[in-house]
């Protein structure tokens, strides 16, 4: 089974770290029900709360999808808690999306989420 993954800040398309996509391919733009927060640091975070949504872009993995999915792990800090990788239902699948951890969630409080749900805003 293909491994779908959902992304939202600097890993769509013209953004700086899409190169570490280069192997996956492009399946459209897609919305997942949350919010989306603008961090200071020049990154967004998703949260699967709220009454909007975040709008990005789906990917289908290549075959070795479970060892990039790991990269990608270390990518987003999922060890430290920054982020989790989780899974959300978009267009009647399931697919990965990194949502904000434990280490990042506090901070959220304090902000104010993209009215548009789109990064950047």
């Amino acid at each position: 089974m293909a491994h779908i993954l959902f992304v939202y800040g600097t890993l769509q398309r013209g953004q700086p770290h899409h190169a570490l996509l280069s192997d996956c391919r492009f399946l459209g733009v897609a919305r997942v029900p949350g919010a989306l927060y603008a961090l200071p640091e020049g990154f967004p975070a998703a949260v699967a709360a709220g009454s909007g949504f975040v709008e990005g872009e789906l990917y289908e993995l290549p075959s070795y999808g479970d060892f990039l999915l790991r990269e990608l792990d270390d990518f987003e800090n999922v060890g430290e808690g920054l982020f989790v990788r989780s899974r959300v239902w978009v267009s009647g699948q399931e697919v990965w999306v990194y949502l904000a951890g434990p280490a990042l969630a506090p901070r959220l409080s304090a902000l104010t989420p993209l009215p548009r749900g789109r990064w950047p805003a």
